[in-house]
Order: C-alpha cells, then sequence, then structure tokens
C-alpha cells in the first residue's frame, strides 16, 4: 500500500513539472537564411522601439523580434515581449498595441486568476498577504504557481497601469475582478532608468505611478 501511495505522488508530481515545463517559453530558433530582400522579411528582426503599451510601438509586429526600447512591454527591458504580439511570452492579444486607458474593461475570473479580454493578460486574483523589496517581488511571481501555469512574472509599469479603474477609487481597480485588493503601492518590473536603485511601482490609491527605492516594501500581483 505504501508503496502504491508513493508512486501516486509521484506520478502527480511528473505531471505538475511537465504542465510547468510546458508552460515555459522557447527560445525562437534561429535562421541561417537570407530573410528576403536584404533580410527585410526576417523573423528574427529587433526593433528599436520604444517599448510603450505592451510593445505595440516597439517591434510589437515582429514574430520574433527583441524591443531595446523603453523596456515598459512585458518586464525587464521588453524581454518578455520577445515573441511579438499573441506571442509565447506575455506580449497580450491583437488589442493590446491599442489599450488606452479609457477603453473598456471585460474579465473573465476564476478563483484564482483574471483574464483581460482587452490585453489578453491572465493576472493573478488574490493579493499575497506578505510585502516584498523589488527583487523579492519578481523572485516570487518567477516561482508562482498557479492553475497550472508557471510562466508568471512581476508586470511591467504599463501591464499595470492598465488594470488601473479610475472611475473607482481607494481601491482604483474593479473590485469585482479582483476583491480585496489593498489600498497600497505595487511594485512593477519596470527599472527607473534615472537611477539604479529606483523602480517604478503604482498606486492603487488612486492611480499614481512613480519611482520608487527597490528596497522598500510593496505589494506584487503577478501576471502572465
Amino acid at each position: 500500500m505504501r508503496l502504491l501511495i508513493s508512486l501516486l505522488a509521484l506520478a502527480t508530481a511528473l505531471t505538475t513539472f511537465t504542465a510547468c515545463a510546458e508552460d515555459r517559453p522557447r527560445r525562437p530558433e534561429s535562421s541561417s537564411g537570407d530573410g528576403g530582400a536584404g533580410g527585410g522579411a526576417s523573423s528574427s528582426g529587433s526593433s528599436s522601439g520604444d517599448g510603450g503599451a505592451g510593445g505595440g510601438a516597439g517591434g510589437g509586429a515582429s514574430s520574433s523580434g527583441s524591443s531595446s526600447g523603453g523596456g515598459d512591454a512585458g518586464g525587464s527591458g521588453g524581454g518578455d515581449c520577445s515573441e511579438g504580439v499573441g506571442g509565447a511570452l506575455g506580449c497580450g492579444g491583437p488589442a493590446w498595441p491599442h489599450w488606452v486607458p479609457e477603453a473598456s474593461k471585460t474579465y473573465t475570473t476564476t478563483n484564482d486568476t483574471v483574464q483581460d479580454s482587452a490585453t489578453s493578460l491572465m493576472w493573478q486574483r488574490q493579493v499575497p498577504a506578505g510585502k516584498y523589496d523589488w527583487q523579492q517581488a519578481k523572485d516570487y511571481c518567477a516561482a508562482l504557481q498557479l492553475e497550472g501555469h508557471c510562466d508568471w512574472r512581476l508586470p511591467s509599469r504599463f501591464e499595470l497601469v492598465s488594470i488601473l479603474d479610475y472611475a473607482n477609487d481607494l481601491p482604483s481597480i474593479d473590485t469585482t475582478a479582483f476583491p480585496n485588493t489593498p489600498v497600497v503601492w505595487f511594485w512593477s518590473s519596470s527599472a527607473y532608468a534615472g537611477s539604479a536603485l529606483h523602480a517604478w511601482s503604482v498606486g492603487f490609491d488612486g492611480g499614481s505611478v512613480t519611482d520608487d527605492y527597490k528596497d522598500l516594501h510593496f505589494h506584487v500581483r503577478c501576471v502572465r
């Protein structure tokens, strides 16, 4: 009986590991072809756009292009958007480059997650009780396993702003989709260009966005 229980536990662990491994984004394969006329149509071309809202202006349409711009698109340095719009690394769907703060929001919720139809981003629904400094916040999201997904990350500044609801106050968010959201500051993954000691944070006590010292402890909500 003990052997049977041990085998069942091992099978469960292997299933979870496999699901997580499949969830991880894969590095695009490199191509040795000439990529068309002068390489202009190459799917691995890089973009120097400013990495705006979800990378919409900074190489969002490139199937595997990287953005070297402002770094707000999907995390640190735009790396999370290297697959392009709708890619495997979390840029969101086709509507994401056209998102504006006034865009109507439609959320699909489960007990643990919120899916945003405008950006195609999936959010952690419940905020963890603890507070983290900036590096700890990134580590927490990277280690999160939720609803069978293991590719969670700390959202960029633009991504975090996308769930602000300026029609609400204290907290400035849709409290039906995101219940029990504390009226506090949340870390984003976006580093502050003006100082290596600072990173961007977003306040859900009115929708303010500012830079703060990375060693301060704020709340976190992960995204994928």
